[in-house]
């Protein structure tokens, strides 16, 4: 046998040992039966520590940067798009969605929230993303959504023309219905 080959033969034998090893290591790690319950631990540390230092106000630049550069609702600020144009309608809902969830994830609970509550309001069937909203999101965060819901139809009830039929009352949520 030459020198190459030995050597290519020795590599190989350590790399598959060294995998195994890791394949063995993380099996055994995962079945742990307080493997889940410490990795809940550690995330909800990790994300009492984020919303602590954003209270603070000493969050990092990186996360300065991922924030929107607008931090107020877009329907207190009296941009609602057109009622009657439904792909605007359409865009400013996704919209609402994806900066909500960002918000959230990133520790803006309220700001978040104010979004999705737009979001809602703007909804051709809110009762069902309502539901779906309970089902996904904890408790503690449902809650303010809703009451952030019924400031959001508070204030479009002013902007919004009442001939308006993409606001029908019939589709408003009563935040106490929803509990």
């Amino acid at each position: 046998m030459s020198l190459k080959s030995l050597i290519i033969s020795s590599l190989c034998t350590a790399t598959a040992f060294c995998l195994g090893y890791c394949i063995y290591f993380d099996r055994k790690r995962r079945n742990d039966p307080q493997y889940k319950s410490k990795v809940h631990k550690r995330r909800e540390r990790e994300q009492l520590k984020q919303m602590e230092l954003h209270r603070q106000g000493n969050y990092s630049q990186q996360q300065r940067q991922d924030v929107p550069p607008h931090h107020e609702y877009v329907i207190r600020s009296g941009t609602l798009p057109d009622v009657t144009d439904h792909a605007a309608l359409e865009r400013y809902f996704l919209n609402e969605i994806k900066l909500g969830d960002q918000l959230i994830s990133q520790g803006l609970l309220d700001e978040g929230l104010g979004h999705l509550a737009n979001a809602i309001v703007v909804c051709a069937q809110p009762d069902a993303l309502i539901q779906m909203l309970q089902s996904t999101l904890p408790e503690k965060i449902f809650r303010p959504l809703m009451q952030k819901l019924q400031e959001a139809q508070l204030q479009t009830r002013g902007s919004i023309p009442s001939s308006s039929s993409a606001f029908p009352e019939s589709h408003r949520v009563n935040a106490t219905a929803a509990d």
